[in-house]
C-alpha cells in the first residue's frame, strides 16, 4: 500500500499504549511465585510463563511496590486458573 491507498485509521493508543503492562503481580508460592501482567482498568494481559528468575528480578526491581492487588485483578487471576493462590498476591507498579 503506498501513501495514497491508506487503509482506516488506527485509534491513538493511550500515552503508555493501550496493551502497555502498568502492574506486575506475584502469586501463589512464594519460593515459586507465578506472575501476571496487568494494564489499564486492572484489565489482565497476559501470564509470564516460562520466566527465569532474572526477568522477575529485573521487573521486580524496576518496579514500586503498590498496595495489594485489587479485587478485579484477584478476579482475573482466579477466572485463569481456578486453583490459584491468591489470598497473599503482591502488586508492583511499573515505572
Amino acid at each position: 500500500m503506498n501513501a495514497t491507498q491508506q487503509g482506516p485509521a488506527r485509534p491513538a493508543p493511550g500515552p503508555r499504549g493501550e496493551l502497555s503492562a502498568r502492574y506486575l503481580v506475584l502469586f501463589g508460592d512464594a519460593l515459586a511465585p507465578r506472575a501476571a501482567l496487568f494494564g489499564a482498568g486492572d484489565r489482565l494481559l497476559t501470564e509470564l510463563i516460562e520466566h527465569d528468575d532474572y526477568v522477575l528480578d529485573t521487573l521486580v526491581r524496576s518496579s514500586t511496590a503498590c498496595a495489594p492487588p485489587r479485587p478485579a485483578m484477584l478476579d482475573a487471576l482466579t477466572e485463569l486458573d481456578a486453583r490459584a493462590r491468591t489470598d497473599e498476591a503482591r502488586c508492583f507498579r511499573l515505572d
